[in-house]
């Protein structure tokens, strides 16, 4: 038995309050470490403070109660142990709710959708850019099976997105984008490319990004939501050429466009794209395309998989555990960001995707825009960074010598920022698109706004 003053604590109850302690020690100096490990001169005060010094001064006290009275080492290790289960229990809660969704607050797209069909409308859901890797979709038609690119198929009624309150459809062009088919017989000298901010998630017509820009007549929307930064390559090759642009705004989302790129590279037919040369010739054969990819997407919303917004499977309840490790959502509840910037996966790629842009654009006669657009939780983080990885990108971008508008310049300067966005889960609300198309209009037209870089 173990004595402190005037109390007894069993001696298997000290051995394992010693061990708990001694776990506890150790995974605050790897915190420590890790820490040290990823500073960089951009590392705020509040991150040496939080992840450096509070990591190697509690260890120390830890280290001190260890050695002290076997009561005191018994009450933190309680506290320790506490603490882990609760924080963990929250987390499974979170990841739960995430993975398998709550009541809904409001009709979902498949709601939509059944509701449409049931009174015949023929309504179509918009194509996620992980559905086209997911499901390894290819079209059989005349001149050999193709790999679609495009959001939706051409000439139908598409819808959108449903967020926030707000239901936005379009009727798609000839080859399925946001734009009137007029578009293609005489179009502007702007083509704006990008990802579902791009494609006008999920605000008016008026509001979409690309209608905002400086020309009157705004830009081709080439826009495809989910899409990352091989299927826009992909686009801008196939579909480019008929607009023969100016001007081409690439819009980078850094919130997930590399982990998009991940998904992309391992698909069967996008890394072909990374050929200088390689073309599917999907223009010539949109008609036909069209109705292939109408009749599969006919299929696929009678059997409600997540093309039309509902998920294509459950994820099993062990990644749901692993995930919930990571403590990841409730460091986001917490305003906690990305606590330790490392190297970033794919720069390599995704520096030879953007050079092949650049290159498909100058054969064009046009100039080349990177528009990086920050994600909400850069400026919902309390402590450390919002979104890791924003130097990386840049560098990429400058050493290639491509124009760049650097959004983050202008959206760091508002006083609240994240009201721009919807909400925590959600995209730019109206006001966000208008402030994202001065900056770029500024950027375009002075050559030196804020946040332009040559």
């Amino acid at each position: 038995m173990s004595r402190g003053s005037g109390a007894t604590v069993p001696a298997a109850v000290s051995r394992f309050s010693a061990l708990v302690l001694v776990l506890v020690e150790l995974g605050l100096v790897a915190i420590a470490i890790r820490f040290g490990l990823s500073l960089q001169w951009v590392t705020g005060l509040d991150q040496v403070f939080v992840f450096g010094l509070v990591p190697v001064s509690v260890a120390v006290y830890l280290e001190k109660a260890r050695r002290g009275p076997a009561e005191r080492r018994a009450s933190l290790a309680l506290v320790a142990v506490s603490t882990c289960v609760a924080l963990l229990m929250c987390e499974v809660l979170l990841q739960s709710l995430a993975a398998y969704g709550g009541p809904p607050e409001g009709p979902t797209m498949g709601d939509v959708i059944d509701s449409a069909r049931v009174h015949g409308e023929a309504l179509y859901p918009s194509i996620p850019g992980s559905i086209l890797v997911a499901s390894g979709l290819t079209l059989d038609v005349p001149g050999g099976p193709v790999r679609p690119v495009t959001p939706a198929p051409g000439e139908v009624d598409v819808l959108l997105c449903v967020e926030g309150g707000s239901l936005v459809r379009y009727k798609g062009d000839r080859f399925g984008f946001n734009n009137p088919d007029a578009v293609w017989d005489d179009p502007p000298s702007a083509v704006v490319i990008g990802d579902s901010y791009v494609h006008g998630v999920c605000v008016d017509h008026k509001d979409q990004l690309p209608n905002l820009l400086p020309s009157a007549r705004g830009g081709v929307n080439l826009g495809a939501r989910g899409a990352g930064p091989l299927q826009e390559l992909a686009i801008l090759r196939e579909y480019g050429p008929i607009v023969g642009p100016q001007d081409v705004f690439w819009i980078y989302y850094e919130g997930n466009d590399l982990f998009d790129l991940d998904r992309e590279l391992s698909d069967a037919e996008l890394p072909r794209y990374l050929e200088p040369e390689y073309s599917q010739e999907l223009a010539l054969q949109g008609e036909t395309i069209s109705l292939a990819l109408a009749k599969w997407l006919d299929s696929m919303v009678v059997e409600r998989n997540s093309v039309a917004g509902q998920p294509m499977a459950e994820p099993p309840i062990i990644d749901v555990l692993v995930r919930s490790i990571r403590l990841e959502l409730v460091r986001d509840l917490s305003g906690f960001g990305v606590l330790f910037p490392s190297e970033l996966d794919h720069l390599q790629e995704f520096s030879a995707i953007l050079a092949l842009a650049e290159r498909e654009v100058s054969r064009l006669g046009g100039n080349l825009t990177f528009v990086y657009l920050p994600a909400r939780r850069r400026y919902a983080s309390w402590i450390g960074d919002g979104v890791a990885g924003r130097e990386e990108v840049l560098a990429v971008v400058r050493d290639l010598g491509v124009e760049t508008v650097d959004l983050h310049q202008t959206l760091k300067l508002l006083p609240r920022a994240t009201d721009l966005w919807t909400g925590p889960g959600g995209h730019l609300n109206a006001r966000g698109y208008q402030v994202v198309a001065q900056a770029i209009q500024l950027a375009g037209l002075g050559g030196s706004a804020p946040g332009r870089e040559p």
